[in-house]
């Protein structure tokens, strides 16, 4: 088994389109991940910055913040500061009171303005009102109440049940009665849609899909299937052995893009923040007690399995079709699909399984986050709970139809 497995690899790696096809997405990867760092930022054609050093000094003032409760005292001081310049003129970066007085409070400050909905490179005639507003009252308790009408809009939307709003508010009880500001850029980025799990997935599930399906395609198009199959081995043990292969070629690529993916957003914007709490980083309403490293971890997890899933599909579609073109574009023509087109939300269960689908679960804002609970028995799971049961049992029925079609396909006349 230990041969066939190796053999199997062995043909993938040596195609030139694999390695071209890898190293072109590996490519746009590393470039994504150290983007952070590329560039410099001009005001009025007068230079300020490279994007090097803006990460560098956002980093300190950051961590020269972190651990400060968001209590009345902390805010306060981010809103007085912050009055000394007007954020709609963009000359305010090149202002030595900017610099000197405001700056090291830009983390706090677009944490609050997120928390309300805002900019905070460009505050609206409403958002200053708010703000303002905020300091006449109990700061406190108004971003208790803020909060609490968000999370009443969201359940509002998603069309909670009681016994889902029971849950909810059972998780509620368990946070922190005040957040803690941490910088955690870097973690904010990985969780991010524009460059975290969600990128990686899409890159790595068109090459998964391009590379892996030559497997058992190889030998069809060949016409060498009739040599193998007639063999003492050439069904059972090696039909396992391809999809060892497949499988264990899946992770390893998955476990490289994961890889640059970690060490580009670390350098550019270090790994401090990892327990930052992920309502002060994303989804204030959100009532699940995590840490924004921890949903990092979760979205980790679900990479990997997502990988291991879509390797599975593009092989056994690869043997049922015996056309790697065919089952390359029907996946292509899924995670394509998945993204267009929206599922309302008053299809209840038809859009929850619609966001258990990786490049929609792995979108934060998206799937992550759905509200709405899987039953099973008195057991409730949130969405990225129960996706990976799902593509377990999913993947485990491709596994046993693919060895199926695989071990009791006939050789047809040439």
């Amino acid at each position: 088994m230990r041969l066939l497995i190796g053999f199997e690899i062995k043909k993938v790696l040596q195609k030139k389109s694999t390695w071209i096809a890898f190293f072109l997405l590996f490519a746009l990867q590393a470039f994504m991940a150290f983007a952070g760092n590329l560039g410099t930022t001009y005001v009025n054609d007068t230079f300020l910055e490279t994007h090097r050093e803006r990460n560098a000094t956002d980093r300190n003032y950051g961590v020269a913040l972190s651990g400060r409760v968001m209590d009345e005292v902390f805010i306060e001081e981010v809103l007085a500061a912050n009055e000394k310049i007007d954020r709609n003129d963009s000359d305010y970066l090149l202002s030595d009171i900017y610099q000197s007085e405001v700056r090291k409070y830009d983390g706090p400050y677009g944490m609050i303005c997120s928390w309300m909905g805002g900019n905070p490179y460009r505050v609206s005639a409403d958002m200053a009102q708010q703000m303002q507003d905020l300091r006449g009252l109990d700061i406190v308790q108004s971003l208790e109440l803020l909060r609490k009408l968000q999370r009443e809009s969201v359940w509002e939307q998603f069309r909670l049940s009681d016994a889902e709003k029971e849950y909810w508010m059972q998780k509620e009880e368990k946070l922190p009665g005040q957040f803690t500001y941490q910088y955690a850029d870097a973690w904010d980025m990985l969780t991010d849609m524009s460059s975290g799990s969600y990128m990686t997935h899409m890159m790595i599930a068109f090459l998964i899909a391009f590379i892996v399906g030559n497997i058992f395609m190889e030998e069809h198009s060949r016409k060498t299937d009739q040599l193998l199959l007639c063999t003492k081995n050439g069904r059972q043990k090696l039909y396992a052995a391809k999809i060892i292969a497949g499988c264990g070629l899946s992770l390893i690529m998955t476990l490289l893009f994961w890889l640059v993916n970690l060490m580009g957003n670390m350098i550019c914007f270090g790994p401090e923040g990892f327990s930052a709490a992920v309502q002060t980083v994303k989804g204030f309403w959100y009532s699940y007690d995590l840490s924004v490293g921890e949903v990092f971890l979760i979205e980790t997890g679900l990479l990997f399995l997502a990988s291991l899933l879509i390797g599975i599909l593009t092989m056994v579609l690869s043997e049922a079709l015996h056309n790697h073109i065919a089952s390359l574009s029907i996946v292509f023509a899924g995670i394509v699909a998945a993204r267009l087109v929206t599922i309302p939300l008053s299809w209840r269960m038809f859009s929850m399984l619609w966001n258990c689908l990786p490049i929609n679960l792995l979108k934060t804002d998206q799937g992550f986050f759905d509200l709405r609970l899987f039953g099973f028995g008195g057991l409730r799971m949130t969405t990225w709970q129960a996706a990976p049961v799902f593509w377990l049992l999913i993947g485990a029925v491709l596994v046993v139809a693919g060895r199926f079609l695989y071990c009791r396909g006939q050789i047809k006349g040439r």
